[in-house]
């Protein structure tokens, strides 16, 4: 009978099915949020430790730490199958299959963009310069360049219907036309969600709510220009 070499704890093995039944029922694995619902993890720290764990021990390959690129690896796949954890004809699943992975990511066109902080949607404050997540996309989202996300704080774009707690997919791109929802870093260093106007030598970065004043400025920079969202209703503040 197979040996596992590593003795897993329960946590661990609730990962590792987490991850697994992830990949069956959605295709893509979980994030580290998910990982900590589906495993009763108390925090998203915990989760990432654990997961070093099982990477470093050969359960899981985890693409340079990103959460949502990794995947079960054989050995993971016999853990879960000696605990009894894996339904009877199930863990044969050739997405799990390390030697067909290359493959079914290229069947899947499937690219993963960071989530790389919070910007508000009103009074700006600072945006966060690290990665908080991968969100997986259809690789042609990427046609028109590198792509992020940002999760939206405040109500001043609702007249665009772009609500608290969404994820703006943003377009990498240095300039944008009259009329464009941007992503943009004013001189004091704080980053907003705007629609941007120029005039008389100025930028305007105008709200979609008239709560909000419009922000003229002599110079921004453009981070990038919006392009779509991603709602979780369970994120959205009402």
């Amino acid at each position: 009978m197979p040996q596992t070499i590593v003795a897993l704890s329960k946590r661990q093995l609730d990962i590792l099915q987490a991850i697994y039944e992830s990949m069956e029922e959605q295709g893509y694995p979980p994030s580290v949020r998910e990982i900590c619902a589906l495993a009763h993890i108390p925090s998203t720290s915990t989760a990432h430790n654990e997961l070093k764990k099982l990477n470093k021990s050969g359960f899981i390959h985890l693409e340079q730490e990103k959460t949502r690129a990794l995947r079960l690896t054989e050995k993971g796949l016999q853990a879960l199958r000696e605990e009894g954890l894996l339904m009877s004809g199930r863990g044969h699943h050739p997405l799990f299959d390390e030697r067909n992975a290359p493959h079914i990511m290229e069947r899947s066109k499937v690219r993963y963009a960071p989530i790389v902080g919070k910007v508000t949607a009103g009074v700006p404050i600072t945006a966060v310069e690290h990665i908080e997540d991968y969100y997986p996309l259809p690789e042609h989202t990427f046609s028109g360049g590198d792509i992020f996300l940002l999760r939206v704080e405040g109500d001043s774009m609702i007249g665009a219907a772009i609500l608290e707690g969404d994820l703006v997919l943003v377009r990498k791109q240095p300039s944008a036309e009259q009329g464009d929802i941007v992503v943009a870093m004013t001189p004091d260093g704080e980053a907003t969600v705007k629609r941007l106007y120029w005039r008389e030598r100025t930028f305007h970065l105008v709200a979609e709510n008239p709560a909000y004043p419009t922000l003229i400025l002599p110079e921004v920079t453009i981070l990038g220009k919006v392009i779509g969202l991603i709602r979780d209703y369970e994120q959205v503040v009402l």
